[in-house]
């Protein structure tokens, strides 16, 4: 069984040693320069059964919105006196489902990569970095768009995760509302390498912002992603191009969280390499952990019967 294969494999994946992780998430063979030529491909992608479970998603989130206005509304309309009760205060807000965790195998993340380091128009090969970065340090999409320069220590192979992207804007916070430090692994260092090089390259150019303090900015005419739905534009058609499953970008996270537990690290370092809580780790990727030590925590059971010689009495 390929590597790739026993990482990614949810129910009976073979544990990988510690000692192989360097070798799996080592510097891929392939070149990939600033401005490597490729045909192109569209950016057209009609929206496939695996989209379904984010639609659900969105249309919880909306109706919970239209009960919030709904309510807001009819809560003023009682402050007038025009009614003298608000109907919608019964309504419970809809629970919103969790997404699919869905990982991609390491071959699909390497194949993903190399196919967006060669887009025919140079400034969008910035997204192969980018990518190549999530997938390999296990970011939020929110946190790897606010990467600064400043943020990175390249001698320490650490970055400094304090930012984030919401609504358009750079904001101090992550998600979970904590900074944390990360450690960068050969993969992630080979992205921020070929994003100097593109940096270099944008400085030379004729763009509107031709310096960005910003590691994977989007063109040369803007300094960073102002949201995450903006990544589809390259994601889908590399999905289809290489006629891998469409999932969500996110899953970049998945996947890295996945090739973690497959090996054997700690939950404890996985868990604050992902800004998280170990019960959050736990309990988001249980079927994975579960498979990876079902069989070694079995033989630890070393209790076998007792078994008594079969003794057959003549007739």
């Amino acid at each position: 069984m390929a590597a790739a294969e026993q990482l990614n494999d949810g129910i009976t994946g073979d544990k990988v040693p510690e000692a192989q992780m360097a070798a799996l998430l080592g510097t891929p063979s392939l070149r990939c320069a600033p401005n490597e030529p490729e045909t192109k491909y569209p950016s057209e992608f009609a929206t496939s059964k695996a989209a379904g479970s984010s639609t659900a998603s969105g249309d919880t989130t909306n109706a919970s919105k239209a009960i919030s206005k709904l309510s807001t509304i009819l809560n003023s309309a009682m402050s007038e006196e025009l009614i003298t009760k608000n109907p919608a205060a019964i309504l419970e807000l809809p629970k919103r489902s969790k997404n699919e965790i869905d990982p991609f195998t390491l071959e699909e993340a390497n194949l993903s990569i190399a196919k967006m380091h060669k887009h025919d128009h140079w400034p969008s090969t910035i997204y192969a970095a980018f990518f190549e970065f999530v997938f390999f340090t296990g970011m939020r999409l929110s946190e790897g768009l606010a990467m600064r320069w400043d943020a990175v220590d390249e001698e320490k192979r650490t970055t400094h995760v304090c930012l984030g992207v919401a609504l358009g804007e750079v904001v101090e916070r992550t998600k979970t509302g904590g900074d944390r430090f990360v450690l960068l692994n050969e993969r992630a260092m080979h992205a921020l390498k070929f994003a100097r090089e593109y940096a270099e390259r944008r400085k030379k150019g004729n763009g509107k912002v031709l310096e960005t303090p910003f590691i994977f900015p989007p063109s040369q005419n803007s300094e960073y992603v102002k949201q995450t739905s903006d990544l589809h534009k390259q994601w889908i058609p590399t999905l289809k191009a290489l006629n891998i499953r469409r999932r969500p970008p996110y899953n970049c996270r998945h996947t890295y969280a996945t090739i973690c537990i497959m090996s054997g690290m700690n939950p404890a370092f996985i868990s604050q390499q992902l800004g998280h809580s170990v019960q959050m780790l736990l309990s988001t990727y249980a079927r994975w952990i579960n498979s990876s030590s079902d069989w070694s925590e079995m033989q630890k059971l070393q209790i076998g019967p007792k078994l008594v010689p079969v003794q057959i009495s003549a007739p």
